[in-house]
């Protein structure tokens, strides 16, 4: 395996070549964090060890590059600064582990060893996931608020769950879930974070919906081109007002496309329209949720594909709250 070491200490780069090399993998160097950078791109190492406290670019700003092009790829930090607060930041920021400096050869590979044969360093721990929860929860509160000024009617969206999901894996999910789609509406975002959002009603529950919104016992076969356009309305404020909250909370603007609308398509042709427009190296973020207005409840689905690495980005905005 070829291993790029990032550190501004020549004795630490010294040392872990020595450990590393000694245990069969290849080393590449970098003396701080614009030459590790270049090096990544060039060299394409399976795995990245990184000091944080380094001249010019610090190893937490690294990691954060490293994350934004490189979601995937092992990050051990290896740090003299070993306070909880530390720990917490570069967890964060998207580290796949944390070692002291000082720690023994053998701590130290067998680090290595488990950061290189994790599945997915994009998987979250539970707090991670916790904090990510409770921020979908905020945007879906947020789009609640939204859609009662457009309805001028009670809205109660609650968020009971989130999964976090390769994308080659949603159409098994789709099919477990909800094998047939009512209704699903499509905006794409840009900017400090990029990819789709999608807000997709099950058949059963896209027809209460629509008997909700027009207070008519309604199928969506027989839907009227203004029907339609009531139904594609309210996902859409529920799209922009979840899209927008992101932006808020990285202190920046999301440039939103023009909405998409699909009617009546199975999770395989849904899968298969969300995957065509998946940036590479993405997660999906599927939040079900329960939406009430007045007292009609029905079940939607909102599904964000984005960047593993922007996941981290939103993560570490939240984790920064509660420190």
């Amino acid at each position: 395996m070829k291993i790029l070491v990032i550190d501004d200490s020549a004795y630490a780069r010294k040392r872990l070549a020595h450990i590393f090399e000694g245990a069969g993998h290849a080393i590449v160097e970098a003396d701080d964090g614009e030459a590790g950078l270049a090096l990544l791109a060039d060299t394409k190492p399976d795995a990245v060890t990184l000091d944080l406290l380094m001249p010019g670019m610090d190893g937490i700003e690294v990691l954060r590059r490293i994350r934004k092009v490189h979601p995937r790829i092992p990050v051990v930090v290896i740090s003299a600064d070993v306070q909880d607060t530390t720990l917490r930041e570069v967890k964060a920021a998207g580290a796949t582990a944390f070692v002291g400096k000082l720690e023994p050869k053998d701590d130290l590979l067998r680090t290595l060893h488990e950061a290189m044969t994790c599945t997915g360093c994009g998987d979250l721990s539970s707090s991670q996931m916790d904090a990510f929860t409770e921020l979908m929860n905020l945007c879906m509160g947020k789009a609640a608020k939204a859609l009662e000024r457009l309805l001028e009617r009670h809205i109660l969206i609650q968020a009971p769950q989130v999964e976090i999901l390769e994308p080659e894996n949603l159409i098994g999910y789709l099919e477990t879930n909800t094998p047939e789609i009512g209704t699903a509406a499509e905006q794409a975002f840009t900017g400090e974070i990029n990819g789709q959002g999608y807000l997709v009603f099950p058949t059963r529950h896209a027809e209460t919906l629509v008997q909700a919104l027009i207070r008519q016992d309604q199928s969506l076969e027989g839907l009227s081109a203004a029907d339609k356009t009531i139904l594609t309305e309210v996902a859409n404020v529920i799209l922009n007002a979840v899209i927008s909250d992101l932006g808020n909370r990285l202190q920046t603007r999301l440039r939103m496309g023009l909405p998409s609308v699909y009617f009546q398509l199975t999770c395989q042709r849904m899968a298969e329209i969300m995957l065509g427009q998946a940036p590479e190296e993405s997660q999906a973020v599927v939040l079900i949720s329960w939406l009430h207005i007045d007292e009609i409840a029905f079940v939607c689905y909102l599904v964000l594909i984005t960047g593993a690495g922007d996941i981290h980005r939103l993560l570490e905005n939240m984790m920064g709250d509660l420190s």
